[in-house]
């Protein structure tokens, strides 16, 4: 399975500027390792039955490192962030910030095509939760009839 397919447009755009680290995964062993991912779970701000997700691919050739995060918000967990490195931390220091990362964040450049479905599938096995994406409208059905 291959989770990276979009270098064509690697690093247009990046959220972060050319001084900006961007980030790795967390410190520490992973709560969980399966054959394509490495993840960690943090208990979430925004709820309580639903962890903050980071997902690490295992091999994500031909980049060094790829993750993507996301927030347990209510029942929801937010695609909030994906992460990525061409290179390792020994060889980014020879190369330029927009040649070595690109970080993609909600609010910004984030989109729903920046996670493969098997990520997405994965959460939502995994938490129990939907994965909703910041280019989408949330579905507001089974809300009150006052609209805030």
């Amino acid at each position: 399975m291959s989770l990276i397919d979009d270098l064509d447009s690697y690093g247009e755009p990046n959220d972060v500027g050319p001084d900006d680290k961007a980030p790795r995964e967390p410190r520490g062993s992973p709560d969980t390792t399966t054959e394509d991912f490495r993840v960690w779970t943090f208990p979430a701000e925004s709820s309580e039955s639903i962890p903050d997700i980071y997902v690490v691919a295992r091999d994500p050739d031909p980049l060094d490192f790829r993750m993507w995060i996301f927030a347990g918000r209510g029942e929801e967990a937010a695609f909030v962030l994906r992460s990525s490195h061409r290179y390792g931390p020994e060889e980014a220091d020879e190369v330029s910030a927009s040649e070595c990362c690109e970080v993609l964040m909600e609010g910004q450049s984030l989109r729903k095509t920046h996670c493969p479905e098997s990520v997405a599938r994965y959460v939502e096995a995994t938490t129990g939760a939907t994965v909703t994406y910041p280019d989408e409208t949330p579905d507001r059905s089974d809300d009150s009839v006052i609209q805030y």
